[in-house]
């Protein structure tokens, strides 16, 4: 499904999401996904796309899923408003889910019986 986003001008917002946001220089990005700078600005032209694998490292890098790096770096302003209010309905559930990480969550602790020495 991915593959199926990464458009020149997605790849080139995640660029610039990464340089901007994030505060990536163009030869981090590209020693992350083992590449040469030349492909990360050939990118950043529209010239080329990145590869699945290429965003599926950079996400791994920060710490996300690759479909919220690639949502991440969408600008909402650039959106219809169709689009806006569907990129709100998605940051709303996006930040329901990260408040409720099963990570963050302690299940409760079961008593456990000391077994004591029938002697």
């Amino acid at each position: 499904m991915l593959e199926l986003v990464l458009t020149t001008n997605c790849c080139k917002e995640i660029v610039r999401h990464m340089l901007e946001k994030r505060g990536w220089t163009i030869a981090r990005i590209a020693r992350t996904i083992g590449a040469t700078r030349d492909y990360v600005h050939r990118i950043q032209t529209k010239k080329q796309s990145f590869q699945v694998s290429d965003v599926e490292s950079l996400a791994k890098a920060v710490g996300v899923r690759p479909a919220i790096l690639v949502f991440e770096s969408m600008r909402r302003d650039e959106l219809s408003s169709k689009g806006r209010e569907l990129y709100d309905m998605v940051l709303e559930q996006i930040e329901l889910f990260e408040g409720h990480n099963p990570k963050t969550v302690r299940k409760p602790t079961k008593k456990r019986r000391v077994a004591r020495n029938a002697a």
